[in-house]
């Protein structure tokens, strides 16, 4: 359906579906496909960090039941090379999970910021 958009250089009025502005020769088109394209960017973001989010309570969750089973084993406590293997794990899935959370928070906030503008 057409629909008259003003061209961003000169202001002249121009159907969406013309090709240039015919006063100064300003891409009409390539301009608003780039605005199209630009609408979906939030919801990717939302997107990456709602799954950014759900990985980190994952990884939260994993470590939970790391530590519980830590505490469970009296064996590791005798094993102290494979208790300190654990606990290094347990540490690198704490790490990673605070680094998804905050790149899930960090990208949906890019996303709420992009909307308003």
């Amino acid at each position: 359906m057409a629909y008259i958009v003003k061209c961003s250089l000169c202001g002249h009025d121009v159907s969406n579906e013309c090709g240039s502005c015919p006063r100064c020769g300003n891409n009409v088109a390539a301009e608003l496909a780039r605005k199209e394209r630009k609408k979906y960017i939030p919801k990717i973001l939302v997107g990456i960090g709602i799954v950014l989010l759900i990985l980190s309570a994952i990884l939260f969750y994993d470590v939970i039941s790391m530590n519980a089973e830590i505490d469970n084993k009296v064996i590791f406590i005798l094993d102290k090379p494979l208790l300190n293997a654990r606990m290094e794990q347990v540490n690198s899935y704490q790490r990673t999970g605070i680094f998804s959370a905050v790149g899930g928070v960090v990208c949906i906030v890019i996303a709420l910021i992009k909307r308003k503008k």
